[in-house]
């Protein structure tokens, strides 16, 4: 009434009250709601210096980067934000991380084709990596996932060199004829067996484990331990259908290129939930 509130407020919507009334009050504190962050970085999560080179082996997601919204946020999508440049981090410091593991010796091929396969995923093109040991000692390393091989070349000197390659080993014969005939004509696709989906869910534990993708039945059972997504990813889904949840992840070429021998048959009727 006297226009004298010492807090200038000059409105009161629910006055007139009595003092004498029982009132319920709350501090309010300012707090960050999302920070745009200050880092920039390039579209694989890798952090850019002041003048936008990027940083090697220093990636970023989420709040601590600026740019990737703008002057201001769209609500709902900073979550999004920190998802998918967090997988992107990942997916590049990995690569890249791969790619320094294949410039190191290694005494097992099983590691190094483990390196590889993994490699492929992130990587399909062939990686070199050449280390300079001296002046006149050289190793080169060439990690190619489409061939499924890894080639180790040393020279030191000036003309002496060897080298060693990990690839699959073929099936020897004792005669060069029919290894070539073999070449020429190649055998025909083996006819899989088609199984229920009664018989699939039965096959559901870490010691025996089937899971159907686009069709295909796999016995993924000895495959577990080499996926690089770990066992549990595979186990969720074991008996069952883990098509959609594999398209997410995978391209179509990635079972018959790293686990070809985990097609066991075919499935018939739709899928049981």
């Amino acid at each position: 009434k006297t226009n004298t509130d010492p807090f200038g407020k000059k409105f009161f919507q629910n006055a007139p009250f009595d003092m004498n009334d029982e009132f319920h009050v709350a501090i309010i504190t300012p707090v960050i709601h999302y920070c745009m962050g200050g880092l920039s970085i390039a579209p694989d999560s890798e952090v850019l210096d002041a003048k936008g080179a990027i940083i090697p082996g220093l990636y970023a997601a989420g709040e601590v980067c600026g740019g990737v919204h703008g002057k201001n946020r769209l609500g709902g999508s900073s979550l999004l934000d920190c998802v998918v440049f967090g997988r992107l981090a990942g997916a590049a410091s990995t690569r890249d991380l791969l790619s320094d593991l294949s410039s190191s010796s290694s005494s097992t091929s099983a590691a190094l084709n483990r390196a590889s396969a993994i490699l492929g995923h992130l990587s399909p093109s062939a990686i070199s990596t050449t280390i300079q040991h001296s002046p006149n000692s050289v190793t080169q390393i060439v990690v190619d996932p489409e061939q499924n091989s890894l080639t180790i070349q040393t020279s030191w000197g000036s003309s002496s060199s060897s080298s060693s390659s990990f690839a699959p080993v073929a099936t020897s014969s004792s005669s060069a004829a029919p290894v070539a005939a073999a070449a020429a004509a190649p055998a025909a696709a083996p006819v899989l067996k088609e199984y229920t989906w009664d018989e699939v869910a039965k096959h559901n534990t870490e010691g025996d484990c089937w899971v159907v993708v686009a069709g295909q039945v796999l016995d993924v059972t000895d495959f577990m331990a080499d996926h690089p997504g770990g066992k549990r990813a595979i186990l969720l889904f074991a008996g069952k259908d883990a098509t959609e949840e594999f398209n997410m992840l995978h391209k179509p070429e990635v079972i018959p290129k790293y686990a070809p021998k985990s097609i066991i048959g075919t499935v018939s009727g739709k899928p049981q939930h």
